[in-house]
């Protein structure tokens, strides 16, 4: 159960993202939706037949999940609750973002967090992940310089995720993973390799010129400095 479990949970970092299915309703959101909210049914499942075994992967109490099941139990009266129960619930499939989605991530985390117990098992969760971007990245960039090639044209590239915004967001991610495994390897073919798919991520990133994300991540690589410094000088006073 466990092996089985692991596998599912690589395959969904890396092809989730790429999913698109032309004959949904606004496909490039629907078609990631039903199929996460229908995997996690299945480690859902999987997680419970676990348990049954071995009570270890029950969750464990920890600042987190109780911050999420508050989350979880204050949507959910807001839900009950509200104007348009029916939207609360349910959303639309423009968002497809109600309670039951965010329920389906509350049961994620806790598979994630029952499964995924090594540095090693979330190692390799998210370099699929990080080799998911890399397609998304490449169908996003075919897309904007073949655009005769893609039945919808935008001067923007948005890939497989639809929407440039969302692109640039999903993609600032995955720049800030790349420069930690940068600094972290001690490989020099390794560091070669991640230096390539840094640029390609970053040239699809910025041709998105979308400045909410861009100017985060800028933001981001600001705050990441300052902390150094700020760690470092102390580090050095404590010495």
């Amino acid at each position: 159960i466990k092996k089985i479990s692991k596998i599912i949970l690589y395959l969904t970092a890396f092809l989730l993202p790429l999913l698109v299915f032309d004959n949904l309703y606004f496909p490039y959101i629907t078609s990631k939706v039903f199929a996460f909210k229908i995997i996690v049914e299945i480690l859902f499942g999987l997680w419970l037949m676990a348990i049954l075994k071995d009570k270890s992967y029950l969750p464990k109490i920890s600042p987190i999940f109780l911050a999420l099941s508050v989350f979880i139990g204050v949507i959910t009266l807001a839900a009950v609750f509200g104007l348009n129960p029916q939207r609360s619930f349910w959303s639309n499939f423009e968002r497809s973002e109600g309670l039951i989605l965010h329920l389906h991530l509350f049961v994620f985390f806790i598979v994630l967090s029952a499964f995924l117990r090594t540095q090693k098992d979330w190692f390799y969760f998210g370099v699929s992940a990080a080799l998911g971007s890399v397609f998304v990245a490449l169908i996003a960039l075919n897309n904007y310089f073949n655009p005769g090639l893609s039945a919808s044209f935008s001067s923007r590239p948005f890939g497989p995720l639809g929407n440039s915004i969302y692109l640039a967001q999903y993609l600032s991610f995955f720049l800030f993973f790349l420069i930690l495994f940068f600094i972290k390897t001690r490989d020099w073919r390794l560091k070669f390799g991640i230096f390539y798919i840094f640029i390609l991520l970053f040239s699809a990133f910025l041709l998105t010129l979308s400045r909410g994300p861009i100017l985060g991540f800028i933001g981001g690589i600001f705050a990441v400095l300052l902390s150094f410094l700020i760690f470092s000088a102390q580090s050095k006073k404590q010495k």
